[in-house]
């Protein structure tokens, strides 16, 4: 019996010197550490419409909408900030009509969170001289996606037509925006090309109708176009003739 107890008892002994020395916790092992939790994305910061147009073009591509339905007509549109202007081209991808859509340039002012910018034929079509369209864009301060109201006239004796559309920001534009990008640009920065007799004052390369006439501070402006008319009356100040006695 004594023989038995010996082992016994040097095993006890044993144990308690571990167990007084820090030994192996066999009975109580060390917590898990939880797996370290990824901090939230920052919510993306809004920004107001002139300091993101202040930042360089901006590309879109835009689509027509039927009230919430996308049309089978879209393509791109760029814009430019320049002082108190804006320019502008847009043109299609694919379009919905059975003859080509022309590439349209337009000028245009900034006010708050919107544009309103008069488009015309950009290419000298003479069978589409006639195109012309007034566009209100209003874009959303963080995803920069706008959505576009105009009034358009598409032929020479027709009626203008309300329309809409909606476009997206392209963060990084590839190659089938850099021609219409030189384009832009170059017409953003030269000297504008002013007709002979009655130039426009929101497109000066065009003739000014006197069906399309108004008096801003005593003085006659004739515009090519209503939707021209329009735009000239969002920001008067920005399109006057101050040169003028």
């Amino acid at each position: 019996m004594r023989a038995l107890a010996a082992p016994f008892f040097w095993l006890l002994l044993s144990a308690i010197v571990l167990l007084a020395i820090g030994g192996p916790r066999v009975f109580s092992p060390e917590p898990v550490a939880a797996p370290a939790q990824k901090a939230p994305k920052a919510a993306p910061a809004a920004m107001d419409l002139r300091a993101f147009l202040e930042r360089g073009p901006a590309c879109f591509t835009w689509n027509e909408m039927a009230g919430e339905t996308p049309v089978e007509h879209y393509g791109g549109l760029i814009f430019v900030l320049r002082g108190e202007k804006i320019y502008s081209s847009a043109w299609y991808s694919k379009a919905k009509y059975a003859r080509a859509w022309p590439l349209v340039s337009g000028i245009g002012t900034i006010d708050g969170e919107t544009l309103f910018i008069a488009y015309r034929n950009a290419m000298g079509d003479p069978n589409h001289e006639f195109y012309h369209a007034a566009c209100l864009f209003t874009f959303d301060p963080v995803t920069h996606a706008f959505h576009c109201e105009y009034m358009q006239k598409a032929e020479p004796n027709g009626p203008r037509v309300p329309g809409m559309a909606r476009g997206a920001y392209v963060e990084h534009p590839g190659a089938d925006f850099q021609m219409y990008l030189s384009a832009i640009l170059m017409k953003a920065d030269s000297p504008p090309v002013v007709a002979a007799e009655h130039p426009c004052p929101v497109l000066s390369h065009n003739q000014g109708k006197p069906e399309h006439a108004l008096i801003y501070e005593e003085k006659e402006y004739r515009f090519c176009c209503k939707a021209c008319m329009e735009v000239f009356q969002t920001r008067p100040e920005v399109f006057a003739r101050r040169d003028e006695k």
